[in-house]
């Protein structure tokens, strides 16, 4: 239910001379549970995206390749807003990126698809350039990918994809406040079949209805 350890300490970024690759996987997730809209969420086992992520030194470029759920690749992919800001943030600008993403969590129905693949991409970047990034830098970046998806930044999907258990997340703050139960909890999760059009985002299409 979790990618891994977290890490901590100061940022030195590498610089690749030889192609590198790693892959990461990221849980689904369910979010707004009770009065807690886009605070509170849980990781559910049993759906996740698997993500491969392989550098070589070049000019910058990153290209974004995804399979299955007909998600789009390229930069309407939510993985390619979390590589150009991760880039950005951290001065990778040697280095040639490629992504490819395994789709196994189903988008548009409520179970953080877009959250699953940009904490994967996020982790998974701030490993493979040994970039040690605390949890709420880990969480931030991740929600690059959120704003791209929903139209507003917010945070709780991706931290639960990231740290797995249950989750609360200030919203002010951008600090993870983490519960995983001691117990099995069984989840029934229903997903009516609705008409989601792309041309919207998400979070403001479901508003409008």
């Amino acid at each position: 239910m979790r990618l891994g350890p977290i890490l901590g300490g100061e940022r030195v970024p590498n610089v690749i001379d030889k192609e590198q690759k790693i892959t990461t996987r990221s849980p689904s997730s369910i979010a707004n549970i009770g009065p807690g809209f886009d605070v509170i969420s849980m990781a559910i086992e049993g759906l996740q995206d698997t993500v491969i992520i392989s550098a070589r030194k070049g000019d910058g470029l990153i290209k974004v390749s995804s399979r299955g759920f007909n998600v789009p690749s390229g930069p309407g992919n939510v993985a390619y807003h979390v590589a150009s800001e991760f880039c950005r943030k951290y001065g990778i600008r040697n280095s040639d990126i490629h992504i490819e993403i395994i789709k196994g969590v189903p988008p548009a129905l409520g179970l953080g698809s877009s959250a699953a693949t940009s904490a994967a991409v996020a982790y998974g970047l701030s490993l493979l350039f040994d970039i040690k990034l605390n949890r709420k830098e880990l969480v931030m970046l991740a929600g690059i990918g959120e704003k791209y998806a929903s139209g507003s930044a917010h945070y709780d999907n991706v931290a639960a994809s990231l740290f797995g258990g249950f989750v609360i997340v200030d919203a002010e703050t951008g600090e993870v406040y983490q519960k995983i139960p001691s117990i099995t909890v069984p989840v029934a999760i229903v997903s009516p079949l609705v008409n989601y059009s792309s041309e919207h985002r998400k979070t403001e299409y479901a508003t409008g209805i």
